[in-house]
């Protein structure tokens, strides 16, 4: 292989990397061109420097890293497989439906569609993520709004991606990616805008039920079949392909403990200095994570799921692809298993509010706290 030419954007002449297997962003600054030979080595490239861009801001050791619990660099891995797999699903059944290019971009979408995760805390602990991908996400939320960003993650995600994308050129001057095509450009850029969830927290469900509703308003029939997995992977992820209630259990008591700070701050001495007061109001609201929120979730994410596919242009009629993306999907397992333990959950806390011994409630607070994998 030879080794790469590096164009600088601020000088005429170009230089060459000194060892042309290593990551393009380890030896030039973030903007300049990168002159590849094949197809294969720009998407290698990319991939490797959003994977170093994900670990330098969100893994713990870093210097200046955000590192939470649930929007880990994993995240981002597990959406980029996820959304591969269900596109290869598609092109199992029809290949002319989904190229093995697009299976490639949307892995790359995957791992860049969080690699800006700006939050606020608020006053009362609560992590507040700046979400947003057009400007009336912002403007018409009422607690987005009084945090005065004007760009959100997805947004500012979906840019960085195309900036990055961009970068990459043939030696000839043509772009790898197509990025000199605006319309290229802005399909990319709102295949990632799909990700962008908004929530109902009393939303009706078919059967009459209601419950917490989290969907993504800018996934649409109009979607491209891109914008479909990786929409699909950030938000079902949990519920598909291997997983079992137990891993979902894992996931999303640790999307609890990103969001709900004020917790962690309340357990970093030891349970044994947290007071009584405080020991009811965790104990409330861990109990309502669980015998709420991981309850409906599932259920809320199979109606979605059979709605988005039915809903796709392309997908539309095709109940054959339709079913197999759908058998991917644990969503049985998951939904049983979340009710028969949130069942368990408000029995045991039905008993603690019965006990006499107060040595029941301490003890269901620490089952809670080790559920939830704080230090104890």
């Amino acid at each position: 292989m030879r080794a790469l030419g590096i164009q600088q954007s601020n000088k005429k002449r170009s230089k060459h990397m000194s060892n042309p297997d290593r990551l393009p962003a380890e030896q030039m600054d973030e903007g300049d061109i990168v002159t590849v030979e094949s197809f294969e080595q720009a998407v290698d490239f990319a991939a490797k420097t959003f994977r170093l861009r994900l670990k330098k801001r969100f893994t713990a050791g870093e210097a200046d890293a955000d590192v939470m619990d649930y929007h880990a660099p994993e995240h981002s891995e597990g959406v980029a497989e996820e959304a591969q797999e269900f596109l290869r699903i598609i092109q199992r059944f029809d290949p002319t439906l989904v190229s093995d290019r697009d299976i490639v971009i949307a892995g790359l979408q995957g791992l860049a569609h969080d690699l800006v995760q700006k939050a606020t805390i608020t006053p009362e602990g609560m992590r507040i993520r700046h979400r947003g991908f057009y400007p009336e996400d912002i403007t018409e939320d009422d607690r987005l709004r009084t945090l005065g960003y004007e760009k959100g993650n997805e947004e500012l995600s979906a840019d960085e991606f195309v900036a990055e994308l961009a970068r990459y050129r043939y030696a000839d001057g043509t772009s790898v990616f197509g990025m000199d095509d605006p319309a290229t450009r802005e399909e990319y850029r709102e295949d990632i805008g799909t990700t962008f969830p908004k929530f109902t927290p009393d939303a009706t469900l078919p059967d009459g039920s209601q419950g917490f509703k989290v969907y993504q308003p800018h996934l649409t029939p109009r979607s491209t079949l891109r914008g479909l997995a990786l929409a699909t992977a950030d938000l079902r992820g949990e519920v598909g392909g291997r997983r079992t209630f137990k891993s979902f259990r894992k996931i999303k008591n640790k999307e609890y403990k990103e969001s709900n700070v004020w917790v962690g701050n309340e357990l970093e001495n030891g349970i044994e200095n947290v007071g009584p007061e405080m020991r009811t109001k965790i104990t409330g609201s861990m109990v309502d994570w669980i015998t709420k929120s991981q309850v409906t979730f599932p259920q809320w994410q199979k109606e979605l799921l059979r709605q988005s596919l039915d809903e796709n242009l392309i997908l539309k009629g095709r109940t054959d692809i339709q079913n197999a993306i759908i058998e991917r999907y644990n969503f049985e397992e998951i939904i049983e298993g979340s009710q028969t333990f949130a069942k368990g959950i408000e029995t045991q806390a039905d008993a603690v509010i019965r006990a006499v011994d107060k040595r029941v409630g301490e003890e269901f607070f620490r089952n809670l706290v080790e559920e939830f994998e704080y230090a104890t």
